[in-house]
């Protein structure tokens, strides 16, 4: 659907952070992408223990699909 957000990921900020999370800079601009795509379908990080457990199954499945094509 058109209007939902965007996503910027910096190539810098992947770079430099891929190491402390043990990700080539590839697979951390992934992991920003996946975190950008939840964010804008409605996933929230201030949610309380059992919406961020059911919003992080939900993490794992699309990190999973995206990173099958890697």
């Amino acid at each position: 659907p058109a209007g939902l957000g965007g996503i910027v990921i910096s190539a810098e900020t992947s770079r430099r952070e891929a190491p402390t999370w043990g990700y080539t800079d590839g697979g951390m601009v992934y992991l920003y992408l996946v975190h950008g795509i939840v964010n804008v379908i409605g996933y929230d990080h201030e949610l309380g223990r059992e919406e961020a457990a059911s919003q992080e199954v939900e993490t794992e499945r699309i990190w999973s699909m995206i990173s099958q094509g890697l």
